[in-house]
């Protein structure tokens, strides 16, 4: 590929920090293998950026849209995740289908998710619900990571905010919540899941482990760079690409580490074809 040269434009792209690059409304998303090829075409180069690491080997990466193509043919196809799958949601299903509640009732067995985190990669939580709140007015929930907003991002992804346990329940305390936790579900999609997997008693419903603790992320939508490439329905707004999903999956891991605790995931979505 060419030389770009640093023209004043160009110059101002390679001072700017990764955070401000990623919410361009002209960059686009991919993951990729990490190599030696890719990363000697992102450095010094004003339209690419390397973000985050993934483990198993991928790392996912920040294009101007308009020279992705080109970056496309200098990579090869097959070294680049040209386009992230899209991903959309999955219908609701009941508790009685999934044999939890008779799996709950078994005599002798306390299986209710004590000690175990679940972490979930939907549409986000809402936090005031009281599924997930103990008898105290506290969370079960350990943090929420609204990768929409613009606030206190994870040091490894760049964008979004995160926020944790003692800010949720700082918030619960106070007659504005959402003036500190600003997060909110407005599709109820992931709430719906998060309560089904690990809701607390309430109003004689339960979820499948009510004893277990909760990482939520809330999925930025697909952009329309990226729709374009699919066959999306235009008048579904959940439409998410896997490179976010990936970096939720990490996020709730690392999370996980940290606490030093299991963890088990829940993502309830399916692949959208591509356009031809």
């Amino acid at each position: 590929m060419e030389d770009f040269g640093f023209s004043n434009t160009q110059q101002a792209l390679l001072d700017m920090p990764l955070s401000e690059f990623i919410n361009l409304p002209n960059v686009t998303s991919f993951h990729a293998p990490d190599s030696v090829r890719l990363r000697a075409l992102a450095q010094n180069n004003p339209y690419m950026r390397i973000g985050t690491v993934l483990s198993g080997g991928y790392v996912i990466g920040y294009a101007v849209e308009e020279m992705f193509d080109l970056f496309v043919l200098e990579l090869g196809e097959s070294l680049i995740g040209v386009h992230p799958t899209l991903l959309t949601l999955l219908d609701r299903q009941s508790l009685e289908s999934a044999s939890i509640l008779q799996v709950q009732q078994l005599p002798n067995i306390n299986l209710r998710g004590e000690g175990v985190l679940l972490g979930f990669v939907d549409t986000g939580i809402d936090y005031m619900h009281p599924a997930f709140l103990y008898e105290d007015g506290t969370s079960k929930i350990q943090y929420i990571w609204d990768q929409t907003v613009l606030g206190d991002f994870p040091p490894d992804m760049q964008f979004g905010s995160v926020y944790s346990k003692a800010q949720i329940d700082e918030a619960l305390a106070t007659d504005n919540p959402l003036s500190i936790v600003p997060e909110q579900d407005f599709n109820g999609h992931g709430t719906f899941i998060a309560s089904v997997a690990g809701g607390r008693e309430n109003n004689n419903y339960i979820g499948a482990a009510p004893d277990a603790q909760i990482i939520a992320v809330k999925l930025k939508p697909a952009n329309q760079f990226q729709r374009s490439q699919t066959a999306a329905p235009a008048d579904n707004d959940a439409i998410f690409a896997s490179d976010t999903v990936m970096l939720g999956i990490e996020f709730i891991l690392d999370k996980a580490d940290a606490l030093n605790r299991p963890v088990a995931i829940c993502i309830q979505a399916y692949r959208l074809l591509k356009s031809t």
